[in-house]
């Protein structure tokens, strides 16, 4: 029963804390990007499922060997605009911070070195 009580206390606050940045957004003229970014987001989902796509029967069982350069070409222009619209939507201080916890993070649990001792520079090969 505790259990109910805390999941219940940590979704109310949860809310609240949506409520209050989508008011933030809001004050700073910034909520069309949360909308554009459920537009986007939905379409990926939408986009990626093969009945929706104008097929015919014979392009349907060709599938496998279809090139998608073209739809890839889309969706990675899609994917920039994402970026762009999750960027704007966070603050100024999570733009800032983000990058350097990733770097930080990335640099901490990577076994590759940064740099090769002199010895070792000999034995490799540029080809």
């Amino acid at each position: 029963m505790m259990r109910a009580l805390d999941s219940s206390t940590t979704s109310e606050f949860l809310v609240g804390q949506m409520a209050q940045w989508m008011s933030t957004l809001s004050q700073q003229g910034r909520s069309e990007y949360l909308f554009e970014l459920e537009m986007w987001l939905k379409s990926f989902e939408r986009y990626f499922r093969i009945s929706n796509q104008p097929l015919s029967e014979d392009s349907a069982r060709s599938l496998a060997i279809r090139s998608f350069y073209e739809e890839v070409g889309l969706v990675a222009n899609a994917i920039k605009r994402v970026n762009q619209l999750c960027t704007s939507l966070a603050s100024e201080d999570q733009v800032n911070q983000e990058p350097f916890e990733k770097w930080k993070h990335t640099a901490e649990s990577s076994s590759i070195p940064t740099s090769f001792p002199p010895s070792r520079l000999k034995s490799v090969k540029v080809t």
